[in-house]
Protein backbone atom coordinates (compact mmCIF):
# COMPACT_ATOMS: atom_id res chain seq x y z
CA UNK A 1 0.00 0.00 0.00
CA UNK A 2 2.78 2.44 0.95
CA UNK A 3 4.59 1.62 -2.30
CA UNK A 4 1.42 2.35 -4.27
CA UNK A 5 0.98 5.70 -2.51
CA UNK A 6 4.60 6.64 -3.21
CA UNK A 7 4.20 5.73 -6.90
CA UNK A 8 1.05 7.84 -7.18
CA UNK A 9 2.80 10.79 -5.54
CA UNK A 10 5.76 10.36 -7.87
CA UNK A 11 3.51 10.32 -10.94
CA UNK A 12 1.67 13.34 -9.60
CA UNK A 13 4.94 15.23 -9.12
CA UNK A 14 6.09 14.36 -12.64
CA UNK A 15 2.80 15.51 -14.14
CA UNK A 16 2.88 18.76 -12.16
CA UNK A 17 6.49 19.40 -13.16
CA UNK A 18 5.65 18.76 -16.82
CA UNK A 19 2.73 21.19 -16.65
CA UNK A 20 4.93 23.88 -15.07
CA UNK A 21 7.52 23.44 -17.83
CA UNK A 22 4.84 23.74 -20.53
CA UNK A 23 3.42 26.89 -18.92
CA UNK A 24 6.93 28.34 -18.60
CA UNK A 25 7.58 27.68 -22.30
CA UNK A 26 4.39 29.54 -23.22
CA UNK A 27 5.29 32.41 -20.89
CA UNK A 28 8.78 32.80 -22.40
CA UNK A 29 7.45 32.63 -25.95
CA UNK A 30 4.85 35.32 -25.22
CA UNK A 31 6.74 37.65 -22.89
CA UNK A 32 10.44 36.80 -23.11
CA UNK A 33 12.68 36.60 -20.05
CA UNK A 34 13.93 40.15 -19.57
CA UNK A 35 13.27 41.29 -15.99
CA UNK A 36 11.24 38.13 -15.32
CA UNK A 37 11.76 36.65 -11.86
CA UNK A 38 10.80 33.36 -10.24
CA UNK A 39 7.78 34.98 -8.64
CA UNK A 40 6.57 35.98 -12.13
CA UNK A 41 6.91 32.41 -13.37
CA UNK A 42 5.18 31.17 -10.22
CA UNK A 43 2.26 33.54 -10.74
CA UNK A 44 1.89 32.50 -14.37
CA UNK A 45 2.03 28.79 -13.43
CA UNK A 46 -0.32 29.32 -10.46
CA UNK A 47 2.07 27.73 -7.97
CA UNK A 48 4.09 28.92 -5.01
CA UNK A 49 7.54 30.31 -5.71
CA UNK A 50 8.94 27.75 -3.27
CA UNK A 51 7.48 24.99 -5.45
CA UNK A 52 9.53 26.18 -8.42
CA UNK A 53 12.71 26.23 -6.34
CA UNK A 54 11.88 22.76 -5.02
CA UNK A 55 11.41 21.32 -8.51
CA UNK A 56 14.08 23.21 -10.46
CA UNK A 57 16.53 24.67 -7.94
CA UNK A 58 16.84 28.10 -9.54
CA UNK A 59 15.55 30.43 -12.25
CA UNK A 60 18.22 29.07 -14.61
CA UNK A 61 17.12 25.52 -13.80
CA UNK A 62 13.51 26.30 -14.71
CA UNK A 63 14.47 28.11 -17.93
CA UNK A 64 16.86 25.30 -18.87
CA UNK A 65 14.10 22.72 -18.49
CA UNK A 66 11.77 24.82 -20.66
CA UNK A 67 14.45 25.34 -23.31
CA UNK A 68 15.19 21.63 -23.47
CA UNK A 69 11.53 20.94 -24.21
CA UNK A 70 11.52 23.52 -27.02
CA UNK A 71 14.75 22.15 -28.51
CA UNK A 72 13.38 18.62 -28.41
CA UNK A 73 10.48 19.81 -30.58
CA UNK A 74 12.84 20.89 -33.37
CA UNK A 75 12.91 18.56 -36.40
CA UNK A 76 15.65 15.91 -36.34
CA UNK A 77 18.68 16.00 -38.59
CA UNK A 78 17.60 15.86 -42.21
CA UNK A 79 17.74 12.85 -44.53
CA UNK A 80 21.17 11.21 -44.43
CA UNK A 81 21.07 10.97 -48.23
CA UNK A 82 21.20 14.75 -48.55
CA UNK A 83 24.49 16.46 -49.29
CA UNK A 84 26.09 18.58 -46.53
CA UNK A 85 25.35 21.80 -48.45
CA UNK A 86 21.71 20.78 -48.85
CA UNK A 87 21.37 19.99 -45.13
CA UNK A 88 22.82 23.34 -44.12
CA UNK A 89 20.61 25.21 -46.56
CA UNK A 90 17.48 23.53 -45.23
CA UNK A 91 18.55 24.00 -41.62
CA UNK A 92 19.14 27.72 -42.07
CA UNK A 93 15.92 28.27 -44.02
CA UNK A 94 14.00 26.61 -41.19
CA UNK A 95 15.91 28.60 -38.57
CA UNK A 96 15.09 31.88 -40.32
CA UNK A 97 11.40 30.98 -40.45
CA UNK A 98 11.41 30.14 -36.73
CA UNK A 99 13.30 33.33 -35.83
CA UNK A 100 10.97 35.60 -37.80
CA UNK A 101 7.79 33.89 -36.57
CA UNK A 102 8.80 33.93 -32.88
CA UNK A 103 10.60 37.20 -32.29
CA UNK A 104 10.00 37.42 -28.54
CA UNK A 105 11.26 33.90 -28.01
CA UNK A 106 14.22 34.63 -30.29
CA UNK A 107 15.15 37.67 -28.20
CA UNK A 108 15.08 35.47 -25.11
CA UNK A 109 17.25 32.81 -26.75
CA UNK A 110 19.80 35.41 -27.91
CA UNK A 111 19.92 36.97 -24.46
CA UNK A 112 20.48 33.58 -22.85
CA UNK A 113 23.01 32.55 -25.48
CA UNK A 114 25.22 35.55 -24.94
CA UNK A 115 25.21 34.92 -21.21
CA UNK A 116 27.01 31.67 -22.10
CA UNK A 117 30.61 31.41 -20.87
CA UNK A 118 33.18 28.96 -22.24
CA UNK A 119 34.03 27.98 -18.67
CA UNK A 120 30.42 26.77 -18.26
CA UNK A 121 30.57 24.55 -21.35
CA UNK A 122 29.85 21.36 -19.40
CA UNK A 123 27.23 22.85 -17.07
CA UNK A 124 23.45 22.73 -17.60
CA UNK A 125 22.88 26.48 -17.88
CA UNK A 126 20.40 27.96 -20.40
CA UNK A 127 23.22 29.35 -22.54
CA UNK A 128 25.16 26.09 -22.67
CA UNK A 129 22.05 24.05 -23.49
CA UNK A 130 21.40 26.29 -26.51
CA UNK A 131 25.04 26.34 -27.61
CA UNK A 132 25.70 22.64 -27.18
CA UNK A 133 22.49 21.63 -28.99
CA UNK A 134 23.40 23.55 -32.14
CA UNK A 135 27.05 22.53 -31.93
CA UNK A 136 25.99 18.86 -31.93
CA UNK A 137 23.66 19.50 -34.86
CA UNK A 138 26.38 21.21 -36.91
CA UNK A 139 29.00 18.66 -35.89
CA UNK A 140 27.02 15.88 -37.58
CA UNK A 141 27.29 17.72 -40.89
CA UNK A 142 31.02 18.28 -40.46
CA UNK A 143 31.50 14.59 -39.66
CA UNK A 144 29.56 13.70 -42.80
CA UNK A 145 32.00 15.80 -44.85
CA UNK A 146 34.87 14.02 -43.11
CA UNK A 147 33.36 10.61 -43.91
CA UNK A 148 33.24 11.62 -47.58
CA UNK A 149 36.96 12.35 -47.45
CA UNK A 150 36.25 15.97 -48.34
CA UNK A 151 37.65 17.77 -45.30
CA UNK A 152 41.09 19.34 -45.03
CA UNK A 153 43.40 17.30 -42.77
CA UNK A 154 44.20 20.30 -40.54
CA UNK A 155 40.58 20.86 -39.44
CA UNK A 156 39.76 20.54 -35.73
CA UNK A 157 36.10 19.47 -35.83
CA UNK A 158 35.10 20.53 -32.32
CA UNK A 159 36.71 23.97 -32.57
CA UNK A 160 35.25 24.59 -36.03
CA UNK A 161 31.68 23.68 -35.06
CA UNK A 162 31.95 25.75 -31.89
CA UNK A 163 33.06 28.80 -33.89
CA UNK A 164 30.39 28.35 -36.60
CA UNK A 165 27.57 28.29 -34.06
CA UNK A 166 28.92 31.38 -32.31
CA UNK A 167 29.13 33.19 -35.66
CA UNK A 168 25.54 32.32 -36.60
CA UNK A 169 24.17 33.47 -33.25
CA UNK A 170 26.08 36.73 -33.60
CA UNK A 171 24.37 37.36 -36.96
CA UNK A 172 20.95 36.53 -35.52
CA UNK A 173 21.73 38.86 -32.62
CA UNK A 174 22.40 41.69 -35.09
CA UNK A 175 19.04 40.94 -36.72
CA UNK A 176 17.23 41.05 -33.38
CA UNK A 177 18.80 44.45 -32.65
CA UNK A 178 17.72 45.77 -36.05
CA UNK A 179 21.13 45.96 -37.73
CA UNK A 180 20.14 43.38 -40.35
CA UNK A 181 16.81 43.44 -42.19
CA UNK A 182 14.46 40.48 -42.39
CA UNK A 183 15.05 40.26 -46.14
CA UNK A 184 18.81 39.95 -45.56
CA UNK A 185 18.89 37.45 -42.69
CA UNK A 186 18.76 34.25 -44.74
CA UNK A 187 21.42 35.45 -47.18
CA UNK A 188 23.77 36.58 -44.41
CA UNK A 189 23.49 33.26 -42.55
CA UNK A 190 23.89 31.12 -45.66
CA UNK A 191 26.81 33.22 -46.89
CA UNK A 192 28.59 32.98 -43.54
CA UNK A 193 28.13 29.21 -43.35
CA UNK A 194 29.05 28.50 -46.97
CA UNK A 195 32.17 30.68 -46.79
CA UNK A 196 33.36 28.92 -43.64
CA UNK A 197 32.69 25.45 -45.04
CA UNK A 198 34.48 26.29 -48.30
CA UNK A 199 37.52 27.05 -46.14
CA UNK A 200 37.62 23.56 -44.61
CA UNK A 201 36.32 21.48 -47.52
CA UNK A 202 37.97 19.95 -50.55
CA UNK A 203 36.76 18.13 -53.66
CA UNK A 204 33.08 17.80 -54.57
CA UNK A 205 31.83 19.11 -51.23
CA UNK A 206 33.79 22.35 -51.63
CA UNK A 207 32.40 22.74 -55.15
CA UNK A 208 28.84 22.33 -53.83
CA UNK A 209 29.36 25.04 -51.23
CA UNK A 210 30.76 27.36 -53.92
CA UNK A 211 27.63 26.75 -56.01
CA UNK A 212 25.55 27.43 -52.88
CA UNK A 213 27.10 30.91 -52.58
CA UNK A 214 26.65 31.64 -56.27
CA UNK A 215 22.97 30.70 -56.09
CA UNK A 216 22.46 32.93 -53.07
CA UNK A 217 24.03 35.90 -54.85
CA UNK A 218 21.70 35.39 -57.83
CA UNK A 219 18.59 35.28 -55.63
CA UNK A 220 19.74 38.04 -53.27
Amino acid sequence: MNQEIREKKSLGTMARRKKIIEQTCNFIIQDGIENIHMRDFAKHCNVATATLYNYFGSRDGLISAALQVELDLLPPMLDCAMLPSEKLTQRIKQAVADVVDNMEFTRSVISLYFSFKQSEKNLETPGTIIHNYFVADTREIVLQIKSLGDIANWVEVDEFTDDIVSQLFFIIGKFVKGYIGKDQLEFRLLHAVATSFIGISIGETKAKFEIMIQQQRITK
